[in-house]
C-alpha cells in the first residue's frame, strides 16, 4: 500500500484530494496542518501538525521530510497556494512530487503578471491596471464598476466590486500592506477549467460552471454544472501549452484556470491559473466518473497519483465528462451529485 503526504489536512480542498484517491485506490495517508483543532476533521490515517510554510520554511521542509522518512512517503501533495508556492522554490530538498515548475507557479501566483502575459501573447485579456497599492492611487485612472483584488492570493484573494475612487480607496487603505490590481467588473456566468497535463501534453479537462456559493461567495461553490463550450476549452488549453512551451517544455501536473464573461458582449476572460492544484471542490470529479463510466478515468487526483507512480493514466478523453452533472453541497449537509437536462 502506498503512503503519501497530504498538506493543509484540516480544509476542504486536501479532504477532497483525500476522498478522490480513495476512490481509486487504497493508500495510507499522513494529513499534515498548521491547525491542531481543524486537522481532527482530516480523514487522514495519520495525522501531524507542522510548521508555517511561509514563515519557518527550514522547519516546515525539515518536518515533511522527517514524516516521509518516518511512513516511507512515495508523494508528497501540497494542496494550499502558499504551500505549493514553498515546496516549489524547495523541491530539492523535499520528497518527491508531481508539481508544475517554479516558473509556472511563479507567473500564475502574480495575478497582474498573468493578466500582462495575456496580453503579450494575444489572448483576451479585460482592460486592467496592476502594482496599486494605498499611496499611489491617485496615480491612477479607472472606470467603474471595477474589480480590485490582491495581486497574490488564490480564490480572488482580497478581491470585490467597487463603484467608485472613494470605495476604491477605502479598500486599499483597510489593506494597505498589500499590492493590488484592478480590471474591469466582469458581470457574466463564472467557470472553471481543471486539467492534467503529462510531459508537456493535456490528458484531460473538465469545463465548469459556478452556480451558487457558499455563504455569499467565501471561496467555493455550493452548486456547480459540467459544461461543454470547445472554443472556451481551447482557449485555456491553448493558454497553458503557451506557458509549458516558454517555461517548462516536458511539464507534468494539474492546472486550474479560473475565467469570467462579459454578459454585455460575452466574451469569456481568463481571471486566474492555480498551478499544481484543483479547485476546492474536486470529490466530484470522481463520483462523475464512476458514474458515467464506471472507474476513475475522470478523477485528477487519482490519474495524478498513477503517473507520478509510474502507470499508466486510465485511457480517457480531453473532455470526459458530458455537461450537466450538477454537484450541489453546502456546510454541515453533505453532497449530491445529479445528472439533470433542459435546466
Amino acid at each position: 500500500m502506498k503512503k503519501i503526504i497530504v498538506t493543509s489536512a484540516g480544509g476542504p480542498c486536501a479532504e477532497n484530494a483525500i476522498q478522490s484517491l480513495r476512490l481509486g485506490t487504497k493508500l495510507f495517508v499522513i494529513g499534515t496542518d498548521v491547525d491542531k483543532y481543524m486537522i481532527k476533521l482530516s480523514s487522514a490515517d495519520e495525522k501531524r501538525i507542522v510548521h508555517r510554510a511561509d514563515s519557518a520554511t527550514d522547519m516546515y521542509i525539515a518536518d515533511l521530510n522527517k514524516i516521509a522518512k518516518l511512513y516511507k512517503a512515495s508523494m508528497l501533495i501540497p494542496i494550499s497556494d502558499r504551500e505549493i508556492y514553498v515546496c516549489a522554490l524547495n523541491r530539492g530538498k523535499l520528497p518527491p512530487m508531481t508539481l508544475p515548475s517554479k516558473d509556472i507557479i511563479l507567473l500564475c501566483r502574480d495575478k497582474g503578471g498573468f493578466y500582462q502575459f495575456l496580453k503579450d501573447y494575444g489572448f483576451p485579456v479585460p482592460p486592467f491596471k496592476t502594482g496599486i497599492a494605498y499611496w499611489n492611487v491617485e496615480k491612477f485612472k479607472f472606470d467603474f464598476p471595477a474589480w480590485v483584488r490582491a495581486v497574490v492570493g488564490a480564490g480572488g484573494y482580497l478581491s470585490r466590486k467597487v463603484n467608485n475612487l472613494e470605495e476604491l480607496k477605502a479598500w486599499l487603505l483597510l489593506n494597505k500592506k498589500k499590492k493590488f490590481m484592478v480590471a474591469k467588473y466582469l458581470d457574466g456566468r463564472i467557470l472553471c477549467w481543471t486539467s492534467l497535463w503529462k510531459d508537456g501534453e493535456l490528458i484531460m479537462s473538465v469545463l465548469k460552471e459556478r452556480l451558487r456559493w457558499v455563504y455569499n461567495r467565501i471561496g467555493t461553490t455550493a452548486v456547480q454544472r459540467t459544461i461543454y463550450n470547445s472554443s472556451i476549452s481551447k482557449i485555456c488549453e491553448e493558454i497553458i501549452k503557451t506557458m509549458i512551451d516558454i517555461y517548462e517544455p516536458d511539464m507534468t501536473g494539474l492546472m486550474m484556470m479560473d475565467l469570467k464573461e462579459d454578459i454585455g458582449t460575452g466574451q469569456v476572460y481568463p481571471t486566474e491559473v492555480n498551478a499544481g492544484r484543483t479547485g476546492t471542490v474536486s470529490l466530484w470529479f470522481g463520483l462523475a466518473s464512476q458514474r458515467e463510466y464506471g472507474d476513475q478515468r475522470a478523477n485528477f487526483w487519482y490519474q495524478l497519483f498513477r503517473i507520478h507512480h509510474g502507470l499508466k493514466p486510465l485511457p480517457t478523453s480531453k473532455n470526459p465528462l458530458p455537461p450537466n452533472y450538477y454537484y450541489i453541497r453546502h456546510i454541515d449537509m453533505g453532497h449530491k451529485l445529479e445528472k439533470i437536462e433542459n435546466v
